[in-house]
């Protein structure tokens, strides 16, 4: 089992389905909750309010770009996410 967080948590288990559970907020992952996008995926990190994954030699992200981390401005738009 691997499991990577901050105020919230994401595992693998055994059949390689990943599962997250955290801190409630919009009253998201209060338990575990499969997360199926993630199906495949080799590497899972997550973030203050963001996360990434590696599948199938690409890099994908999510959250709430309060910072700008998921590169989805013009200052970005040679780098896909």
């Amino acid at each position: 089992m691997k499991i990577v967080g901050s105020s919230y948590c994401c595992a693998q288990n055994e059949e390689e389905e990943w599962y997250m559970w955290g801190n409630g907020a919009l009253g998201l992952f209060r338990y575990p909750t499969r997360m199926s996008f993630l199906k495949g995926a080799k590497e899972v990190e997550l973030g203050l309010n963001f996360g990434t994954y590696q599948k199938e030699d690409k890099l994908y992200a999510w959250g709430d770009n309060r910072w700008g981390e998921l590169c989805l401005t013009e200052d970005f738009k040679d780098y896909p996410t």
